[in-house]
Formats: structure tokens, C-alpha cells, sequence
């Protein structure tokens, strides 16, 4: 695989198969690259607003990816949403567990040490009601 795309803090890169010029509706060149669709390849326009909001998201994925890394060497992670852990804990330790977790998703990556982090928290005995 070659070097293209734009490269993140932990070395993965945002890539986009087959990036090139083409046509648009209007007969203006765009850039898009090539998604699936079940067996089709469908071209994607892409532009720097969507390339902005994949950055954006991929860096939060690492954020909380540490964050669920750490926080799993202490309980069962069981879900993410966006920028939500979901993990279980002995009921016993739910406190502890909450103050565990908030702690944990304030950790400020390395490579990001002034980014701002704050989180708020809830637990139950489902997420439906947290």
C-alpha cells in the first residue's frame, strides 16, 4: 500500500480508494473517490468540508479508543457510541466505577496534551436507562 492519505497522530491514515478528478453534473471537474455499495463501486464526491468532518471523527475515534483501552484493563467494555463508553461494573463498585471512567475519559492523548476534555456520566442497570 502506498503513502497517500492523511496521515494521524497514531500513524493510521484517512485513505480514499481510486481519489480523482471527474466530471460533475454541472461539467464541473470534482474529486471523488470509490465506496461500496453490496458489490457495486460507487464514486463519492468528496470536499474540504467532508474531508474536515473525517479528520475530525477519525481523531476522536483515536481519543476514545486510549480512553477504552485503559478503562478495559479495569472492567468489560461492552459498547462505544460516538464518544460514549459503555462498560460494566460489579454493582458494589458503582461509584467507584463512575469516578473510574469519568477519570479515564479525561485523559488527554500524548500527542494532544492541551486538547479540552470533559465528560459527564451515568449508570443503571441498562444504557436505556443511564
Amino acid at each position: 500500500m502506498g503513502t497517500q492519505g492523511i496521515e494521524m497522530p497514531n500513524k493510521l491514515r484517512i485513505q480514499y480508494a481510486n481519489l480523482r478528478k471527474q466530471k460533475g453534473e454541472d461539467g464541473k471537474d470534482e474529486l471523488v473517490y470509490d465506496t461500496r455499495r453490496g458489490r457495486a463501486v460507487i464514486p463519492n464526491r468528496i470536499y474540504g468540508g467532508k474531508v474536515i468532518e473525517n479528520v475530525c471523527q477519525a481523531l476522536a475515534r483515536i481519543v476514545i479508543g486510549e480512553q477504552l483501552l485503559r478503562i478495559a484493563k479495569k472492567y468489560k467494555v461492552v459498547m462505544t457510541v460516538h464518544d460514549a463508553i459503555g462498560c460494566i461494573a460489579p454493582e458494589a463498585e458503582a461509584d467507584e466505577a463512575m469516578r473510574f471512567v469519568e477519570e479515564s475519559m479525561k485523559v488527554r492523548p500524548t500527542w494532544a496534551l492541551d486538547l479540552p476534555l470533559d465528560c459527564e456520566g451515568g449508570y443503571a442497570k441498562s444504557y436505556g436507562e443511564c
